[in-house]
């Protein structure tokens, strides 16, 4: 049996099975694990790849420095280590662009690994959502103690996935009222990574003027020096629709 492998085009034999071993590293042994299912992104991002990337029209002097990233991601990710700060309106194609360079880093990650040229022992990329991540830190104060440990349990595990893996994207990073505890921890995730030098994507629907009033000073300062100049998106809004 054949299945659907996000590597196919970048494969000569294309025969995706579970005899293959970069479909299995990368899909796992029944087509739903794998390195891509353990990316932690939303299913409506799966087929988001350079070749569908939709902001030609609308951004054509970013669609180019994207492409630039994209064919030199190894060396962008791993060597250069500059983060890129996404932002601009509502539906403009931030998280679309950020998921389509995370998507990508994956693919050449897994080539690079089978080609033996530097191996994988965790999954390289990880996309998380502010507001979830949020959510995951407040449920430890919540329910049983029971609940509250297993909470606690979920938020450092994640927290040491987003401290740790090589390329994170940070989706939607400008929430108001975040408590002070959940910057802290916020803060520490990211100083890690800037220290580090861990490549990081934020998106935001604000400038970085706009950031320290929704994240803090701390929090906004490192984010700036981690990414260099923002990039702004325009355009129409994309995500509206319906009937007509």
């Amino acid at each position: 049996m054949f299945y659907n492998c996000k590597l196919s085009r970048d494969c000569r034999r294309r025969e995706c099975n579970v005899y293959c071993y970069p479909y299995v590293l990368l899909h796992g042994t029944n087509g739903k694990g794998g390195f891509w299912a353990t990316r932690n992104t939303p299913k409506k991002y799966d087929d988001c790849f350079v070749e569908t990337l939709p902001i030609k029209a609308d951004n054509p002097r970013i669609y180019k420095a994207v492409i630039n990233y994209i064919e030199n991601i190894l060396e962008k990710v791993q060597k250069t280590n500059r983060g890129l700060y996404f932002t601009g309106g509502t539906g403009t194609g931030k998280t679309t662009t950020a998921v389509t360079i995370m998507n990508e880093y994956l693919l050449s990650r897994v080539i690079q690994h089978c080609k033996r040229e530097k191996l994988i022992e965790v999954n390289p990329v990880l996309f998380v959502r502010l507001s979830e991540f949020q959510n995951v830190y407040n449920a430890q104060f919540r329910g049983s103690s029971t609940l509250q440990d297993e909470s606690s349990y979920r938020f450092y595990n994640l927290k040491h996935k987003m401290t740790e893996v090589d390329l994170l994207v940070v989706d939607d990073i400008a929430l108001r009222n975040l408590p002070e505890g959940f910057q802290n921890e916020l803060y520490e995730i990211i100083d890690y990574r800037a220290t580090e030098d861990a490549t990081t994507i934020f998106t935001s629907n604000v400038t970085y003027e706009e950031l320290p009033e929704y994240v803090g000073e701390r929090i906004a300062s490192r984010v700036q020096g981690m990414c260099g100049q923002q990039v702004l998106m325009k355009g129409t809004d994309h995500r509206t629709g319906g009937l007509f």
